[in-house]
């Protein structure tokens, strides 16, 4: 069984010291005194005690001499890990390569660590899955380049490769209620370089025809807070009604905790319709001008909904237009 778990510390400058691992240490490295002593869990723990260290600010940690003493006639283990800790450093210059159609200051914006930060493994992968999520790249590295400064500062190298940004596509349908139909769209999602992302949407079918356009600016002004807007036509000809609806969105989505996000903006909505009984074509304005709100818990992979709840503000005014007799 294990007996004991130890950590040397060679300090940058050459001066060491022993201790045993504390609790929490254990726990990270998935070890226990009076557990059974196998080799594996015994290599793997390694890593996780540099990981320890990486934690506390040391981002060059190195293993040394990992040493192993058995005890046969006790039949007990006794292992020590050395560690190299390195200096102890905050984050510092931000390098991006590979960028090509995407602005670098824009990627070099997803990084999620203030100013003089001590260097956190968290905050790198952070920053990792931020970018990845973007949709703007097939891969994505994150990780501290180089050695630390004289300034107690180390540079983070972002590299990226970005994938295609355009998509284009179509297709064509059928329903009992409807008829045939077809559809067509085409998206851009880095449209001026800081993945922009504008949707362009066509369908139609014997009796609606209609065209939408989706945009989005992701990190608006600040990290995780993007510009929205939305708009859309439809003009209907059926059996009950024909004319025209219109409606359009502008305004700001924010993610305000882990996976919960809000949208609050200005919304207007079009109504020009006629009933097929009816001599009376109604022109109809509604305005919104009301703050709209949406709390909505989403994932992170995909930016679509969770289950939850939802709340929103609704129009507050509407103003109606002319009714004019039709000939």
């Amino acid at each position: 069984m294990l007996s004991d778990a130890e950590i040397t510390i060679i300090h940058p400058d050459d001066s060491r010291e022993t201790r045993s691992m504390t609790d929490a240490e254990l726990k990270t490295a998935n070890l226990s005194i009076g557990m059974r002593a196998e080799a594996d869990p015994i290599i793997l723990a390694e890593q996780s005690v540099l990981d320890v260290f990486r934690n506390d600010g040391y981002p060059l940690v190195k293993a040394g001499k990992k040493k192993v003493l058995a005890d046969t006639a006790e039949k007990t283990m006794r292992v020590t890990y050395e560690v190299m800790t390195g200096k102890q450093a905050r984050f510092g210059k931000i390098n991006v390569v590979g960028a090509q159609d995407v602005d670098a200051d824009f990627i070099r914006g997803y990084h999620s660590w203030g100013k003089g930060q001590p260097y956190s493994p968290s905050e790198i992968t952070t920053t990792r899955r931020d970018l990845a999520d973007s949709n703007l790249f097939n891969s994505v590295i994150v990780k501290p380049a180089g050695q630390v400064d004289e300034n107690g500062e180390i540079p983070v190298e972002m590299r990226v490769a970005e994938r295609d940004h355009r998509s284009i596509g179509g297709g064509v349908d059928f329903s009992t209620a409807d008829g045939p139909g077809a559809n067509a769209f085409w998206e851009h999602r880095n449209l001026f370089g800081k993945g922009e992302k504008l949707r362009l949407k066509l369908e139609g079918s014997g009796l609606q025809q209609g065209a939408s356009a989706t945009f989005r600016k992701p990190q608006f002004l600040r990290r995780h807070q993007a510009l929205v807007g939305q708009s859309e036509a439809t003009r209907y000809s059926t059996d009950a009604y024909d004319g025209d609806l219109a409606n359009a969105f502008a305004g700001i989505e924010r993610e305000f905790w882990k996976n919960w996000s809000a949208t609050y903006g200005l919304t207007a909505e079009y109504s020009d319709l006629t009933g097929a009984d009816s001599r009376t074509r109604n022109f109809i304005w509604v305005v919104c001008a009301a703050f709209c709100a949406t709390i909505i818990p989403t994932t992170r992979l995909t930016r679509r909904p969770a289950t939850g709840w939802n709340s929103a503000c609704r129009p507050i005014s509407a103003l109606p237009g002319r009714k004019r007799n039709l000939p």
